[in-house]
């Protein structure tokens, strides 16, 4: 009885916590400051209510930086950081074998058909390529640049009272955190982008060298066989030892007087 109370209980009190986290009567604007208009102001978390005399309510919610598209943008940056398929090899290339090889920003990873995956950290900075480095100090740039902005955007927030800072520094911190998001999101668009663009060109280089190496194959592949001396083509007539003999003469007795004419290789 006592675990089945205590469940009841915890679950009264998450569903407190949700209606108090969605409600929007955290403030309240008393009446006494407008008896003839008689307009009730409230605040929430997440909007503001003016309820008028004819009982008609209107919210607004609050048009901040600091909402569900920032926290993505970060989220989606760390994530992009952290995982490990920056860069993957088809299977085209190892159809028999059918081994994935991926590799990120930190480690690589091997992948085998048993589906077991086998990973190895980089251990080493200086070592590493200078793609690899720019695209890390791009990607971290874009991660620091997006939680202070953040934190920039909450103070900024109407709810949050800071001494007796004005609505125009609460724009202007606005502003700024929102500066803050969009250099944030160039920094990992410009990391993404470069490592992209580094595979094109390596698969372009790849594939043409291939091509090439099979064409000069080919090439080396293609033999002549000059015709022997006992080869004799006529186009017509019977065959005549005398008049064989002849022509060997005649072209011994050519290449002698001219011997650049006859040099074959």
């Amino acid at each position: 009885m006592c675990q089945i109370a205590g469940f009841f209980v915890s679950f009264l009190g998450a569903v407190a916590i949700i209606a108090a986290t969605v409600m929007n009567s955290w403030s309240t604007q008393d009446l006494e400051n407008d008896p003839v208009a008689a307009v009730y102001n409230t605040k929430g978390l997440w909007q503001t209510c003016e309820t008028g005399s004819s009982g008609y309510t209107e919210c607004r919610p609050y048009m901040t930086i600091l909402g569900l598209p920032g926290f993505l943008g970060i989220a989606g940056i760390i994530a992009s950081t952290a995982m490990d398929q920056w860069k993957v090899q088809d299977l085209y290339d190892n159809p028999v074998t059918s081994v994935v090889s991926s590799m990120g920003l930190w480690r690589s990873c091997v992948t085998e058909s048993s589906g077991f995956t086998d990973c190895r950290p980089f251990f080493t900075i200086m070592g590493l390529p200078a793609l690899v480095q720019a695209c890390r100090a791009l990607m971290i740039v874009g991660i620091v640049l997006a939680t202070i902005g953040i934190l920039v955007s909450i103070f900024a927030l109407k709810c949050i009272k800071i001494g007796n800072m004005e609505d125009k520094a609460k724009a202007n911190l606005t502003l700024t955190s929102g500066i803050m998001f969009a250099v944030a999101g160039v920094c990992a668009i410009a990391g993404v982008s470069v490592y992209a663009n580094s595979i094109v060109n390596n698969f372009v280089i790849q594939t043409v060298s291939i091509n090439m190496g099979s064409l000069q194959t080919r090439y080396n592949a293609v033999s002549y066989k000059a015709p022997t001396h006992n080869t004799i083509y006529k186009s017509g007539g019977t065959y005549n030892e005398n008049d064989y003999k002849k022509n060997m003469a005649s072209s011994d007795a050519g290449r002698q007087s001219n011997p650049a004419k006859f040099d074959y290789v």
